[in-house]
């Protein structure tokens, strides 16, 4: 399972300040919402960020992708359902 987080925003050291998938995350309260049920899903197995320029990346290929609307992936309002976090 993956979670989109957007592009990653980096400072002038080159570590990643935040992301952004061209509005400000913080605010996106599905998205905010899927990462807690997310981390509460999956918390208690290794956990990886990669990022989409990254050979990693392309190992999650066949992964269901949360938030996404393709046939293949799971949207945020399904995704969500019967959550109570």
């Amino acid at each position: 399972m993956q979670l989109g987080l957007g592009k990653p925003i980096r400072r002038e050291d080159r570590t990643v300040d935040h992301f952004h998938d061209g509005s400000q995350n913080s605010r996106n309260s599905d998205l905010t919402r899927a990462l807690w049920k997310f981390l509460a899903d999956y918390g208690d197995q290794p956990l990886r960020v990669v990022f989409g320029h990254s050979p990693e990346y392309t190992k999650t290929a066949g992964h269901r992708m949360i938030g996404n609307d393709a046939a293949e992936d799971i949207d945020f309002p399904e995704y969500l359902r019967d959550w109570h976090g």
